[in-house]
């Protein structure tokens, strides 16, 4: 059964943890160090659950590598194993890709508490950044990033399975390769990187703004 949540206004979350409140100042504290380590726990498990996911699609590739190239001999590719794993990488690379998604969303919740707690405790400081050049990159959002170029990689990979398997489709891909040959062993592959570049220097910022100075993030109430 899903969970049901109200939402508070910023003064009703005041008062919950006890923010301006000299009564439940230890609450107040406890809050803060308590999202703090949250915080910080989400993060440790970020880079846990991606080594994970990247140890686990080194090795679906490096299996359909040795199957491609007969190291594992013509019966793994009679038993379809090459496809299968194409497959498993697909579906291994979705997984971490919404799992990214969701320890992103996780990772925001408690920073948003922290914002909301620290003012009284220790001022404006995880909403305070000194900066220095014209923006910052987002660790998360190039790793996402990736993940969705695995995905693409896996995807070019299972067209290519179909291409040399299914002799339907191989006639229609047989007749586009002939007629765009140039275009898509060159050109095809020289602008998908260059987007994939454009896409982690544009989506993958976290902060802009002028440099040389501090910018402090103001209270949603």
């Amino acid at each position: 059964m899903e969970d049901k949540y109200s939402e508070i206004t910023y003064e009703q979350y005041t008062s919950l943890f006890g923010l301006n409140n000299p009564e439940k100042k230890d609450l107040h504290k406890a809050a803060l160090e308590k999202a703090w380590d949250t915080r910080n726990f989400e993060i440790d498990k970020f880079w846990q659950r991606s080594a994970y996911f990247w140890g686990f699609i080194a090795l679906i590739f490096g299996g359909y590598i040795a199957i491609v190239t007969e190291k594992s001999g013509i019966l793994s590719k009679k038993m379809y194993l090459d496809f299968y794993l194409i497959l498993l990488g697909i579906i291994f690379s979705v997984a971490w890709l919404l799992v990214i998604c969701g320890s992103k969303r996780w990772q925001e919740n408690w920073e948003k508490h922290i914002e909301y707690l620290e003012d009284e405790i220790t001022g404006p400081l995880y909403k305070t950044i000194y900066h220095k050049g014209n923006y910052y990159y987002s660790v998360s959002g190039i790793n996402q990033i990736l993940v969705c170029i695995v995905i693409l990689i896996w995807g070019i990979l299972l067209i290519q399975y179909i291409y040399t398997n299914c002799s339907i489709i191989n006639d229609i891909f047989e007749y586009i390769y002939d007629n765009f040959k140039v275009i898509l062993l060159l050109w095809l592959p020289f602008i998908g990187t260059i987007i994939c570049i454009v896409v982690m220097l544009v989506f993958g910022q976290s902060f802009k703004g002028n440099s040389g100075a501090f910018f402090v993030k103001k209270k949603m109430n």
